[in-house]
């Protein structure tokens, strides 16, 4: 009888025994396992702070580099193609490298002759003995991906006004590249009743010899006489308000986006 008692004494030591180890067991696993879960969460949490850390990409503002510029300190332009190289440069009228194109750097002018046409054998032709005051002006310009073109647009249009080439019935004083001239009509004398132009812009992104003449990136057709009564002392609340002025149309801002 003692020795089954002491069996079974062995056999509930024995039993504890391997009851303790496998808890002892299953506690270091699970401390294993909270540990691994510890770093890891420190390391999400390492990895979002150098993240905050770093400093936050703000918005491209390429199309902003454009600075407007002090136009009332500049010398007046005699012509709107004066104005224009100074405002954009003389390299910046569209070019689609095609014959007998539209599109060949250079301005389109419809012109108001002031004299007899029936003293001239064509009616329609630019003769530079006339004199002719502005009908309306084409004006394709290349596009700067670097700026936002509607704020050298604006710039242009201010040193039109500012220059003085606003005013109606101006009569042009420069010859004008016969080939690009056109007579939208003659008049005897020069009429009484203001007769405002058009300034009529398009901007095309550039190309390469050979490829297709693009679609317009945009289009602002606007009349000298609204020209003339706008205020340009503040250039970024015409930019925000731009297709209340004339005739808007095209990507805001400028550039392939």
């Amino acid at each position: 009888m003692k020795k089954l008692v002491g069996v079974l004494v062995a056999l509930v030591i024995v039993l504890s025994g391997l009851l303790i180890f496998e808890y002892v067991k299953d506690a270091k696993e699970e401390t294993k396992a909270k540990g691994e879960d510890k770093t890891t969460s420190t390391e999400d949490i390492t990895a979002s702070t150098e993240e905050a850390g770093k400093p936050t990409e703000e918005p491209t503002e390429d199309k902003r580099n454009y600075k407007y510029k002090d136009i009332e300190s500049m010398e007046k332009a005699t012509s709107v193609k004066e104005a224009y190289e100074r405002i954009f440069g003389k390299e910046r009228l569209f070019d689609d490298f095609k014959e007998n194109s539209s599109f060949n750097g250079e301005m389109s002018y419809y012109l108001t002759g002031v004299y007899d046409f029936k003293n001239v054998p064509d009616r329609s032709k630019y003769y530079p003995d006339k004199q002719y005051y502005l009908y309306y002006v084409s004006i394709s310009i290349t596009l700067n991906p670097e700026f936002d073109t509607r704020m050298e647009m604006i710039d242009f249009l201010h040193y039109l006004q500012y220059s003085g080439l606003t005013k109606p019935h101006n009569i042009i004083k420069e010859p004008l590249p016969e080939e690009y001239a056109t007579v939208h009509k003659v008049v005897s004398t020069m009429p009484e009743k203001s007769e405002p132009f058009t300034i009529d812009m398009k901007v095309y992104q550039t190309i390469k010899p050979g490829m297709n003449t693009p679609e317009s990136h945009q289009g602002w057709s606007i009349k000298s006489d609204v020209i003339e009564v706008m205020d340009f002392s503040n250039k970024d609340d015409i930019l925000n308000s731009i297709t209340q002025y004339g005739k808007f149309q095209g990507v805001n801002p400028s550039g392939m986006n």
